[in-house]
């Protein structure tokens, strides 16, 4: 009698190596659909992507799955997947969820008494986003995220909510991204966060809470304009 032999995937690849390529090609296609490298519409070809990746189809297959249920890809019957359009209404319902969870990692920071010394690296993050700006706001984009992520850090059980933020708000994401191509939005932003570091440091949380509040209507008071400037990248 025959001996059965376990499926080829199984034999070549173990399961948490199956897993860490599942988990690369999501974080790589979610990154890129983030940042707007992959454009609204874009075509998401799995052969086109596991060769990228240098994975096979399985991983890529499995991550757009996802991708379509976090409403960033589109996976039509038999027309493959594409990157998801940006809804207004995600982009508001991001918006509040921005607002809601970046307020309570805020008053973290005055639960835990963190110290001004430790508020120096936001303030370091920040002047390395304006010399970015100075390379493209694409560097600048990313120098931000990097603050964001230090912001969500410092009080030592918040990181999580960053992860969760990402996931559950990319249409907010990705507007963020559009509204940062403009040069002049990126400099009032720099200068709301230097306010927000100070209200920081003085440990005036209504202050803080504030200025994070007015840095959400600037991307709001855009919107319409966004809308109207990158039709292509909008549902109708």
């Amino acid at each position: 009698m025959s001996k059965l032999l376990p499926s080829a995937a199984y034999r070549t690849e173990p399961i948490e190596e199956q897993n860490d390529q599942r988990q690369m090609a999501y974080q790589s296609i979610l990154q890129s659909i983030l940042s707007l490298e992959y454009a609204p519409a874009k075509k998401l070809g799995e052969q086109e992507l596991a060769e990228l990746l240098g994975v096979s189809r399985t991983p890529v297959h499995d991550a757009l799955l996802k991708l379509q249920r976090e409403r960033l890809a589109d996976i039509p019957p038999r027309r493959g997947a594409f990157v998801s359009f940006l809804s207004e209404e995600r982009i508001r319902n991001g918006m509040w969820l921005q607002e809601k969870i970046t307020l309570s990692v805020l008053h973290r920071y005055f639960m835990d008494h963190i110290e001004k010394k430790r508020l120096l690296p936001l303030s370091g993050l920040l002047r390395q986003a304006e010399k970015r700006l100075e390379e493209g706001t694409e560097c600048y984009s990313s120098a931000m995220d990097s603050f964001y992520e230090l912001l969500f850090q410092l009080p030592g059980c918040c990181q999580h909510l960053r992860q969760s933020l990402r996931y559950a708000s990319g249409d907010f994401l990705r507007c963020l991204r559009l509204a940062q191509r403009e040069p002049s939005l990126c400099r009032l932003q720099l200068t709301l966060h230097r306010c927000l570091i100070s209200a920081l440091e003085q440990r005036n949380g209504e202050e803080a809470c504030r200025i994070y509040c007015a840095v959400l209507s600037l991307l709001e008071e855009r919107l319409p304009a966004l809308i109207k400037c990158y039709p292509d990248y909008f549902c109708s």
